[in-house]
């Protein structure tokens, strides 16, 4: 069964971004006669930062809610619900046939 969980791909995203800029931002700061840091790029970097570690958060927190007990039992619920439906469809409208042991 696929997962259903579609929070994963963008921590990951958001952490690989941070470390490529920070690999590219790295290697062009160095360069050049003057020690001068660019201030946008360390308000990049911090943005980004930032960023990375609010998706982590978010990631850790969608994690522990799908881990919890009670989120398997609603899953096991919601899937026997639909199959319950299937074998045992809604009955026609109209009184219920009676019938006496």
């Amino acid at each position: 069964m696929p997962s259903r969980e579609r929070s994963l791909p963008t921590p990951v995203r958001s952490s690989s971004a941070t470390f490529i800029f920070a690999l590219v931002s790295t290697a062009q700061i160095g360069r050049g006669s003057a020690a001068f840091v660019p201030t946008r790029t360390l308000l990049a970097a911090l943005i980004l930062t930032l960023l990375s570690i609010a998706m982590f958060l978010l990631l850790v927190d969608r994690t522990s809610d799908g881990l919890r007990v009670a989120a398997g039992i609603q899953a096991v619920d919601s899937e026997a619900r639909r199959v319950f439906d299937a074998v045992y469809p809604i009955p026609a409208s109209g009184p219920a046939p009676s019938w006496s042991p």
